[in-house]
């Protein structure tokens, strides 16, 4: 089986990988744009353009969208988490009370 070599996830690296997409639809778009022969291919140039980069904006919301979910989710876990443990404490302190009333009367 071939080990898989694709690199780690970064948020500096992602970030310039958007980069160079978006710098290289600029370098298509007006590479086509000046070869348009008339207004009609101008626009249909222009189009296909501002569609693609409306789902390259939408795909980097849907990433940065999943991102804040997992940090949320990540970060509401401790805090369940340490109010599980600030109860149990509570509970225990409540009990070690007790025994030492019972120990003193």
């Amino acid at each position: 089986m071939a080990k898989d070599t694709k690199p780690p996830f970064t948020w500096t690296g992602w970030g310039l990988k958007e980069a160079a997409n978006h710098a290289t639809a600029v370098s298509t778009y007006l590479q086509n744009l000046s070869q348009a022969a008339d207004v009609n291919d101008r626009v249909k140039v222009h189009t296909e353009f501002v569609h693609n980069q409306m789902q390259m904006f939408k795909d980097r919301a849907k990433v940065l969208g999943n991102a804040v979910a997992e940090a949320s989710n990540f970060f509401a876990a401790g805090k369940q988490g340490r109010k599980q443990g600030r109860k149990q404490g509570r509970k225990q302190g409540r009990k070690q009370g007790r025994k030492q009333g019972r120990k003193a009367a």
